[in-house]
């Protein structure tokens, strides 16, 4: 079960152990304790979420695959 949904705001308490596939961009990598929103949320092939954060010009200042382990509900 998802725990987390799009739009869903969350903190970075962990950063993401690499693993083959995951997406990452935008300026800089995230850091922990940064408040990111969800853009997607799966369960297959594992569970995860990515997890955008906007700077105020609509850019993105990191754009991250994470975990559930990795962030919390905000």
């Amino acid at each position: 079960m998802l725990l987390f949904k799009p739009h869903d705001r969350v903190r970075v308490v962990r950063l993401p152990v690499p693993r083959e596939g995951m997406l990452n961009g935008g300026l800089r990598p995230p850091r922990v304790g940064e408040i990111g929103e969800v853009v997607l949320a799966y369960d297959f092939p594992v569970e995860g979420y990515l997890v955008e954060c906007p700077a105020s010009d609509g850019s993105n200042v990191w754009l991250a695959d994470f975990s559930p382990e990795d962030v919390e509900g905000v």
